[in-house]
């Protein structure tokens, strides 16, 4: 008799009761005063910063009457950028580089903790709104099971191939200052069985101190499977009983939901996993990567990998990579076992031509 596969299933009820240690764990009056605290610290710095360069040069003098938003202090930055790149004296280029460093730091501070242009508490509250009211609509559904539709709608997730190459939904629903005083982001992701998050890893090239760790963490539905590459490809699976892994930044991955034994008939068309990705510091749209053959080192590393798997092992590899870049993947590989074939021919010619000379006695 085959053995079906356990059923997952997931009512409004226990989303509800997910959801609301979401908003209790991330919506503490401790981390708001935290955030209330970097929110006075970013200004001060901002103000200080005004202060100085106005009193050096009146071309800025506007400055100091300015809104503090992260659209004008790009808008600063691009003016310092330049009036330092026109600078003759090498000292104002000393002033100016002290400002701008100074400045770019604001900066990365304020995309990673607001989402909005505002630096201010708005994107906080309507994260934690967003929580409410997914609460209440939940809260009238009482005991019902929910399917994937259901849950996508109840959270109000998103396709994220709107922002990245990846399949699934996600909303992000919180956004802040950890005990630690680092940024962090975090987003429900929901994978139906069949959808995939293809290779890829985050890494800021131009900070790497920047660069988020990610955290995934099982919260409802089927176990999810991660694959990490390294020297290897290395399988881990949340669940119930295993339910969080971390992600070093700059550290290429996948992930899918798992499906158990994969020669089973599947019992439901409908099983999804719902997860929360948790990073830190704060997830920017601009560290993330997908593998792709421009990454030379990790696709050469990846082929070497896919060469030695099994059939199967070969399969999953093609599954997450990018379709656009699936081709060109395995046509490298049959390349490189073509050229490895060649060697090793060519390597035995010789081997038995230096037999035959030395049977010959030459």
């Amino acid at each position: 008799m085959i053995q079906l596969p356990e059923m997952y299933t997931l009512s409004a009820s226990s989303l509800y009761e997910l959801v609301k240690n979401q908003r209790d764990d991330y919506f503490s009056d401790q981390l708001r005063e935290k955030m209330v605290q970097k929110i006075s610290d970013l200004t001060a710095s901002i103000e200080t910063l005004k202060q100085e360069i106005t009193n050096h040069d009146s071309n800025y003098k506007d400055f100091s009457s300015w809104d503090n938003t992260k659209e004008n202090l790009q808008i600063i930055f691009q003016k310092l950028a330049k009036q330092r790149d026109d600078s003759i004296d090498e000292t104002q280029k000393l002033k100016f580089d002290d400002w701008i460093n100074r400045l770019e730091s604001i900066i990365l501070d304020t995309e990673e903790l607001f989402s909005t242009n505002e630096i201010d508490l708005s994107g906080w509250d309507s994260n934690k709104n967003y929580l409410e009211e997914v609460l209440l609509s939940l809260e009238r559904m009482g005991n019902k099971i929910l399917s994937s539709d259901d849950v996508i709608s109840c959270l109000k997730l998103i396709a994220l191939n709107m922002y990245t190459s990846e399949q699934g939904h996600f909303k992000e629903f919180a956004r802040g200052v950890n005990d630690e005083g680092k940024s962090f982001t975090c987003i429900f992701y929901f994978l139906r069985d069949g959808e995939v998050s293809y290779f890829h890893k985050l890494h800021n090239a131009k900070k790497p101190e920047r660069s988020p760790e990610e955290t995934w963490i099982w919260l409802a539905g089927r176990p999810v499977s991660l694959y990490t590459k390294d020297i290897n490809l290395t399988q881990k699976v949340i669940n119930e009983d295993n339910k969080d892994t971390t992600i070093p930044s700059n550290t290429w991955f996948a992930a899918e939901v798992a499906n158990g034994n994969q020669n089973t008939t599947k019992v439901s068309k409908d099983e999804f996993s719902l997860v929360n990705c948790h990073c830190t510091p704060s997830f920017t749209l601009s560290s993330y990567h997908d593998l792709t053959e421009n990454y030379k080192l990790a696709w050469e590393s990846l082929i070497d990998i896919y060469q030695h798997s099994t059939e199967d092992g070969k399969k999953s590899i093609e599954k997450f990579l990018l379709l656009e870049e699936r081709e060109k993947f395995v046509k490298a590989s049959q390349e490189v076992s073509c050229q490895e074939s060649k060697q090793l021919s060519l390597g035995l010619f010789f081997l038995t031509l230096s037999l035959f000379f030395f049977g010959l006695g030459i």
